[in-house]
């Protein structure tokens, strides 16, 4: 993946892609080889370079289609692979089930989205930026400004999300008799069993609270207690793709998967209250001094004028009093998905081709039910 510095202009709509170059430079095509099971993965380059809406569309749009593309250019390929995200459902309330999107289709019913039109506005307002000579940073805030923009036209909530969407769409568009899975996770967390408990790659999203509690940095948060939180394990993500790949096969056909625990293991924010204080107790985060932080049972907020009295008489008011303010606390984070659930049943019938074919629980486990310390109720 390149930075907006690096290329000159997004293309893709309109050409083929599947040459492969090499180490030494040699480009080779992959048109007629042999068969071909391809994954495209879809983290979105750290949420593709802080939302710039230029490379969000090159990574979470066009290089959806360009997998797509390679995989045209083999000669027997069993299977596409994409991985999305449960949130291209937007702000959506109730159940979200496991449905495609289809070419122009917009969560507030505006009819005019176009995403040629979207890659040429994206193209056209860097070329300006850049023929104003703006500075590296005015041309990221300009651009993740636009992205913003254009998702919130058309009711999505942030460019992640919008730009996934569209990738989402090209695949749906432009498929034709390529076999086609697409797993849209919720909030991937830590690893529940491989290649161990626990075991996470970078820090984001959830995990920056995780990490704030345990530190002692992070002593309240806000939390709807009748919202549900939905979070998976990475590696039940991962199980989920690899029998995604296994049941749809040479199948002519598009599946879409919800990887989430809404359905089968809710989760609410008092909950995970409880679960972070006894962790952290138990084991606690050790500080540069060598000393355990001992952490004290975090205080969430349900309401929003109560949170706004805490932090005027935590925060605010020693701040503006004292010579140095701030107390070097992080920022009260929010959890709050709305009242939204995540439709599995496509994912239950792959629980279930997964019991058939004799993947056990040791294997290729993605069942939430097996997560401890959770209720249902």
């Amino acid at each position: 993946m390149k930075d907006g510095r690096k290329y000159t202009k997004m293309d893709g709509l309109g050409r083929g892609f599947g040459n492969v170059v090499w180490a030494d430079g040699r480009e080779e095509t992959m048109k007629g080889r042999g068969r071909w099971m391809g994954i495209g993965f879809g983290d979105g380059l750290g949420r593709a370079v802080k939302g710039k809406y230029d490379a969000a569309l090159f990574t979470n749009t066009l290089g959806a289609k360009h997998v797509l593309d390679f995989a045209k250019k083999c000669a027997r390929p069993d299977i596409v692979v994409h991985v999305s995200t449960a949130y291209v459902c937007g702000e959506k309330c109730g159940l979200v089930e496991e449905k495609p999107f289809r070419v122009g289709e917009t969560l507030n019913g505006s009819p005019d989205l176009d995403i040629k039109q979207e890659i040429d506005l994206a193209n056209e307002t860097l070329e300006q930026l850049r023929c104003r000579k703006a500075t590296n940073e005015d041309e990221k805030v300009a651009m993740k400004e636009l992205g913003l923009t254009r998702a919130r036209m058309y009711g999505w909530p942030n460019t992640y999300v919008f730009t996934k969407a569209l990738g989402e769409m090209l695949i749906e568009d432009n498929k034709e008799n390529i076999p086609v899975a697409i797993i849209r996770p919720t909030i991937i967390t830590s690893t529940y069993k491989e290649p161990f408990p626990g075991w996470v790659d970078g820090i984001r999203t959830i995990d920056h609270m995780f990490i704030g509690y345990g530190k002692g940095k992070v002593r309240c948060f806000l939390g709807n207690s009748e919202c549900t939180l939905d979070l998976i394990p990475g590696d039940m993500v991962v199980n989920t793709i690899i029998m995604a790949m296994v049941a749809n096969a040479n199948q002519l056909s598009q599946a879409i998967y919800h990887v989430g625990s809404s359905m089968r293991n809710p989760l609410n924010p008092l909950k995970l209250k409880q679960y972070g204080h006894s962790y952290f107790s138990n084991h606690p985060w050790i500080g540069r001094d060598g000393k355990a932080v001992r952490v004290r049972e975090p205080i969430v907020f349900t309401k929003m004028d109560s949170f706004y009295r805490y932090m005027n008489i935590r925060y605010v008011l020693p701040f503006k009093t004292a010579v140095r303010g701030g107390g070097g606390k992080r920022d009260t984070p929010a959890m709050d998905d709305g009242d939204v659930a995540f439709d599995d049943l496509n994912t239950e019938k792959l629980r279930a081709v997964a019991r058939e074919v004799g993947a056990g629980a040791d294997a290729f486990n993605f069942d939430t039910k097996c997560i401890g310390g959770r209720t249902t109720s």
